[in-house]
């Protein structure tokens, strides 16, 4: 099961213009791109969906949008994304992704940009907490153990998020993010006790 399918007149954000252009926009640029086997938008909704849920700002729902543009679409231009979304929202779409192909030196940059851009970080999470999600849904244990296994790398800038905001659903799904952890851990420490308790 991947992410739910929305329809539009189940995505509420979508009454602003600005929002709206931003997600025309994302699907113009991530063309016949895919997320699994669906089409990109239905990542990229997702995402949004769960700013919304936790009263993001109209600039975060757009660079929600707008998020894997940069990273993924090199036929378009920062200075074309900037000219037409401005530096309020593109600073923080730019700040959760990376263009080095190295998946390892790409996170540690996300990271550091995320400590100076904090702003971005609510996207960031977002976008983490959508992607476990849908790899558990659809079985992609390889995919899910990687990011699992970049928790502690996240941890001091969704810490630092949590700190910094009131809303009941930043905690929420920080427990849902270390989740993924702790029930591998657990996970882990089952198949130990099996295997001693094995004859």
């Amino acid at each position: 099961m991947s992410p739910p399918i929305r329809h539009l007149n189940d995505m509420p954000w979508l009454d602003d213009p600005d929002v709206r252009q931003a997600r025309e926009f994302a699907i113009a640029a991530h063309g016949d791109q895919k997320y699994g086997a669906l089409p990109y938008n239905v990542h990229l909704d997702d995402v949004v969906a769960c700013l919304y849920a936790c009263d993001a700002s109209k600039d975060e729902l757009m660079a929600g949008y707008l998020h894997d543009i940069d990273e993924d679409c090199p036929h378009i231009t920062r200075n074309a994304l900037y000219a037409t979304f401005g530096s309020d929202v593109m600073d923080m779409a730019v700040s959760v992704g990376s263009r080095d192909k190295e998946r390892a030196k790409a996170q540690a940059k996300i990271v550091a940009q995320l400590t100076e851009q904090p702003r971005g970080a609510l996207i960031k999470l977002c976008d983490r907490v959508c992607n476990m999600r849908a790899c558990l849904q659809d079985g992609k244990t390889k995919k899910l153990d990687q990011y699992i296994a970049e928790i502690p790398l996240y941890a001091p800038v969704f810490d630092a998020l949590a700190r910094g905001s009131a809303k009941a659903c930043v905690t929420e799904l920080l427990e849902e993010f270390y989740g993924f952890l702790w029930d591998k851990r657990a996970d882990q420490i089952n198949k130990l006790d099996r295997k001693r308790d094995a004859p």
